[in-house]
């Protein structure tokens, strides 16, 4: 075989998968307008007649969080619903954004460094608003901090649209805590049952949104976020401890030479 017949068929070969991709990508983008696309308007128009008609009715809607470092934080108010669309006739993204709010920031103190930079680093993986003020001793050395919290949780539920994998996307973060759920959901299952469901979901009237539609996949993921949590939590305690008894062991060292020192001065001054 000569040179030129190999580089024909490598040139076919290239050709030819080139012309495959193309194929797919136009069997995506047909899936994508007449699968996709009705189902996001549908999911717009559902939404928006919501927060239309729940900002005249107004609900009580009491939420309770839970912050790491303090507690549970009780009786914030659910509301102040805003919807977007990046377009009406090819819509790819749909974000509903809303938020929980409590009469005041939250205000607590921690008297231990390595405490502060914890609670930062959750702070800041959650996306939690916050300022910090340093505690400063004697020697204005800093030994903790004063954190005030925002009184404000911002949530989201975002839809996007998968065109690889002719699905859509449920983003929802900080609706069930300080978490991030992700959902694929087929077309198919986008129907007027799956929407009530997810109002009522929205306005906690029911769980049964996320119930039906998660996957076996994403149970698996968050078990496995769960067993790392509470592996980080096991190695904080652990942490937290040994400092306690590193600071103890070192408090009780101290007071044994004081009184060595002590004894060895009343021994000095007899002998003087």
């Amino acid at each position: 075989m000569s040179y030129l017949d190999d580089l024909k068929k490598k040139a076919q070969a290239v050709q030819s998968a080139e012309q495959t991709e193309a194929a797919r990508k136009v069997r995506l983008e047909e899936a994508y307008r007449e699968q996709l696309v009705p189902k996001m308007k549908f999911i717009f128009s559902i939404l928006n007649d919501f927060i239309e008609n729940i900002k005249v009715v107004q609900p009580e809607i009491l939420v309770n969080y839970e912050y790491k470092g303090f507690g549970v934080r009780k009786g914030m108010r659910q509301g102040k619903y805003q919807i977007f669309i990046d377009s009406n006739n090819e819509p790819r993204k749909i974000h509903l954004k809303f938020q929980c709010e409590a009469d005041d920031d939250l205000r607590f103190e921690l008297y231990n460094n390595q405490e502060v930079e914890r609670q930062r680093s959750y702070f800041f993986d959650n996306q939690i608003q916050y300022r910090l003020n340093p505690i400063k001793d004697e020697r204005q050395q800093v030994i903790g901090g004063i954190f005030i919290v925002s009184k404000l949780i911002l949530i989201d539920f975002i839809f996007a649209v998968d065109i690889e994998n002719s699905t859509l996307l449920a983003l929802v973060s900080n609706f069930d805590g300080f978490t991030k759920q992700r959902l694929s959901i087929a077309p198919d299952k986008i129907t007027d049952q799956f929407l009530d469901n997810m109002l009522k979901y929205i306005v906690r009237d029911s769980r049964e949104f996320v119930q039906l539609e998660i996957s076996e996949e994403e149970r698996s993921r968050i078990r496995e976020n769960l067993r790392k949590q509470q592996s980080q939590k096991q190695a904080e305690n652990k942490l937290i401890a040994d400092q306690a008894n590193k600071e103890a062991e070192d408090a009780s060292r101290q007071q044994k030479e004081k009184g060595l020192a002590g004894k060895l001065f009343g021994l000095l001054k007899k002998d003087s």
